[in-house]
């Protein structure tokens, strides 16, 4: 328990930009998953139910009304965070990322039998590299229009069945900014760590005002990151080279 507990404490030591090399290297759901481990509230989240869950598996119970609602918080702060329940919360302090909810989406059955333009054609849908899919046929000796407009509906059912909406992005900057977000973990962990913002400017920018502007002007960034511009970063393109 003392283990786990303490992977609630700061992740690295902030002033070290090498330290985040390793950020260069990570596909997208895992870059979300730095950012929102960092995120102060989530982390508290965390802390509340973390112990609970380690004192009931630490003794093995077995007593269900004891894991009921230990299991409904953790369900709760899944749904709070945009994470799938079913796969768990994200500890910390583990770069190993949680299954964010408007990226993948639970495979269901495929559905077939939907009619463009009369006739019965069969479709399926799946999961893509960004999510929920649908593969279908468009016949071109047939009226496009009508089918297009068949094809609206099939997609727009199928976004239903799946519980999926079209993910918005939670924070204006969501952009791929490769170059900026080691820095960006840098802030986080300073804050963490309970740097003031001339402290992080002073060490990460410089002494002048322009530098201090530039400090803050990044920290509203990278917090606006962590506090839900994350789920934005899980539906980036990929980086160059990891297609």
């Amino acid at each position: 328990m003392r283990r786990a507990l303490a992977d609630l404490a700061p992740l690295l030591v902030w002033r070290n930009p090498e330290h985040y090399a390793y950020v260069a290297k990570l596909e997208n759901t895992s870059l979300a998953w730095e950012f929102l481990r960092r995120n102060p509230e989530y982390r508290a989240d965390v802390g509340s139910w973390l112990p609970q869950w380690l004192a009931l598996d630490k003794v093995g119970c077995e007593k269900l009304e004891l894991w009921e609602p230990v299991e409904a918080k953790m369900e709760r702060l899944c749904e709070k965070w945009k994470l799938w329940p079913v796969f768990g919360l994200g500890i910390p302090n583990s770069r190993r990322p949680p299954n964010f909810k408007n990226l993948q989406v639970p495979l269901g059955p495929d559905i077939v039998g939907w009619s463009i333009n009369g006739e019965i054609e069969d479709y399926s849908s799946s999961l893509g590299d960004y999510g929920p899919a649908v593969t279908l046929r468009i016949h071109l000796n047939q009226p496009v229009s009508e089918q297009l407009k068949a094809t609206k509906k099939i997609i727009e059912s199928v976004a239903e069945a799946y519980g999926v909406k079209p993910p918005r992005l939670c924070h204006k900057d969501v952009r791929r900014q490769d170059r900026k977000y080691p820095l960006y973990l840098q802030i986080l962990d300073a804050r963490l760590e309970g740097a003031s913002l001339a402290v992080i400017a002073k060490a990460l920018y410089g002494p002048d005002r322009e530098a201090y502007e530039a400090a803050r002007d990044d920290t509203r960034t990278a917090v606006g990151l962590a506090q839900g511009g994350y789920l934005g970063l899980c539906r980036l393109p990929p980086r160059r080279g990891k297609q």
